[in-house]
């Protein structure tokens, strides 16, 4: 039920920018605006499903095909759960800063607010916690992580202009991810550090909603 829901809100939000009207404001060249919204299925250490503010975009289109970059960080913190007596007390921090930069083209000459685009990604991610406490009471740790990942996004675009100048994008895509991960240990009444090594690969559908300024 929670995936139909998902869809038909991608599908209704597509919808009214393939209704919008062909006769649009005369074109500019540059557009540059923020990410307002976006969903991601799965749920990372770095962000929730729902993601508010947390991006900047900038695009060049002299004609039918432009380049496009953008720029977002996002931030979670997690700890155990409240109701845990025997888990020790504490939370981690993780942040995710992703850097994309690509083009895009429109697919018909006649419409040129709608377009499909691809863009390459590189994303870095970093975390860092510390704990104490515990079921003997005798912990005292902390963790870091540090991941680097390499990945691409592909999909398809609607400019829809509110005025003149002022435009909502959205813009359906899915997009994929290899990442190195390092994770380092230490417990600190050793002091003793054991660091992991480990990689993994993520894709899935995502839903961002762009806010632009064209000049």
């Amino acid at each position: 039920m929670r995936k139909i829901k998902t869809w038909l809100f991608c599908t209704v939000l597509l919808g009214c920018a393939f209704s919008a009207r062909a006769q649009a404001p005369r074109p500019r060249l540059y557009e540059a605006g923020l990410e307002g919204m976006s969903y991601v299925p799965l749920v990372s250490e770095a962000r929730t499903k729902f993601q508010g503010p947390s991006g900047v975009f900038f695009r060049y289109v002299p004609q039918q095909a432009g380049l496009r970059g953008g720029a977002g960080l996002t931030q979670r913190q997690a700890g155990p759960p409240s109701d845990c007596n025997d888990c020790p007390s504490g939370e981690t921090t993780t942040r995710a800063l992703t850097l994309r930069v690509g083009g895009q083209y429109a697919l018909v000459r006649q419409l040129p607010w709608l377009y499909a685009f691809a863009d390459g990604a590189y994303r870095h991610t970093s975390a860092s916690g510390a704990y104490t406490g515990g079921l003997c009471g005798c912990l005292d740790y902390t963790e870091t992580q540090t991941g680097r990942g390499w990945g691409a996004m592909a999909g398809l675009g609607a400019t829809i202009h509110l005025l003149p100048r002022l435009s909502m994008v959205p813009e359906l895509y899915y997009e994929g991810f290899s990442t190195r991960t390092v994770q380092e240990h230490t417990d600190r009444r050793a002091p003793v550090t054991r660091t992991w090594v480990s990689r993994k690969k993520e894709h899935s559908p995502a839903l961002r909603l762009l806010a632009t300024v064209s000049f």
